[in-house]
């Protein structure tokens, strides 16, 4: 694990703790209503100090923000859901994999930290884990299930 996804981890973590409204387990993405949906300006909005924030972000929307390009944006929602940003080429990727990437894990500890029924609990004591450059433990209902490297549960034949 880098230091860089160390800190990436130990960051998310942070936001959990202090500003409870910016993280929701359920929601890929979402912005306040006028929020020009650049990273800079998420980012911005953690770093104001005031108590508000227009982001709202799971654990994967956090990662991917915080290790994004300044000049990434929010893709169009489908529905209601944000669930890509558009890199400064052009291309759209998806917010689960560009956390994945941001915090180095594995196929299966992304789809146990990035379910949306996560407490925030099982979510803190994981980032703790990452940030201190250790493989988190996965406990909870489905902690043996096999997953392949996409974080998909492997079929019984």
């Amino acid at each position: 694990m880098s230091e860089n996804s160390q800190r990436i981890a130990a960051r998310i973590a942070e936001i959990i703790r202090t500003r409870p409204a910016a993280w929701d387990q359920e929601v890929w993405l979402k912005l306040d209503a006028g929020h020009g949906g650049d990273v800079a300006s998420m980012r911005a909005d953690l770093d104001a100090g005031d108590g508000s924030c227009g982001t709202t972000a799971c654990v994967a929307g956090w990662a991917a923000i915080l290790n994004a390009p300044e000049n990434a944006k929010a893709a169009p929602p489908q529905y209601w859901l944000i669930r890509r940003l558009v890199m400064p080429d052009g291309t759209a990727a998806e917010i689960k994999r560009l956390g994945q990437a941001a915090l180095e894990i594995d196929g299966r500890v992304m789809s146990w930290l990035f379910a949306d029924y996560r407490t925030r609990d099982q979510v803190l004591t994981a980032l703790d884990s990452l940030a201190a450059g250790r493989r988190p433990e996965l406990s909870g209902d489905d902690g043996d299930d096999e997953f392949d490297d996409d974080g998909e549960i492997f079929e019984d034949a």
